[in-house]
């Protein structure tokens, strides 16, 4: 005895939804994947990671805001990641600044020099002022 059209469409269904069920795992697992490698997260590559299609990603709303949470979170952990100097490159920027330093700090005592020479000039030509005054009188 054949089956009836019911019975068959049943089993098409419930074949259905355990491919359906089968994908939506594959899905989050092949989210899961890629924030374990820190790859970049979007329907293209969760697609090719789990083996579905983009159309069945994009017919589930569900499925898009967890794709697209979990590419938030990746974009703001990479901002971290790369906002946070790590110790070989504080190193270089503070063997710059001391360099910096070293170098106003001649600088500083260049010009320091250079005002005690003028200082000594003006007091000297004051001087000298000051006596051409008294001789004139």
């Amino acid at each position: 005895m054949r089956p009836n059209r019911e019975d068959r469409v049943a089993v098409l269904q419930g074949a259905n939804r355990r491919k359906s069920a089968r994908a939506r795992a594959d899905v989050e697992l092949g989210v899961s994947v890629l924030r374990k490698r820190g790859a970049t997260i979007n329907v293209n590559a969760v697609a090719r990671e789990s083996g579905v299609s983009r159309g069945f990603i994009y017919t589930h709303e569900d499925l898009r805001q967890l794709i697209a949470k979990a590419s938030e979170e990746s974009k703001v952990g990479m901002r971290r990641v790369a906002a946070t100097p790590n110790e070989k490159s504080l190193t270089a920027r503070l063997a710059t600044a001391l360099r910096e330093i070293e170098k106003l700090k001649l600088a500083k005592k260049k010009l320091e020099d250079e005002k005690s020479e003028l200082v000594a000039r003006v007091e000297n030509l004051t001087a000298q002022l000051f006596d051409q005054e008294a001789r004139r009188r």
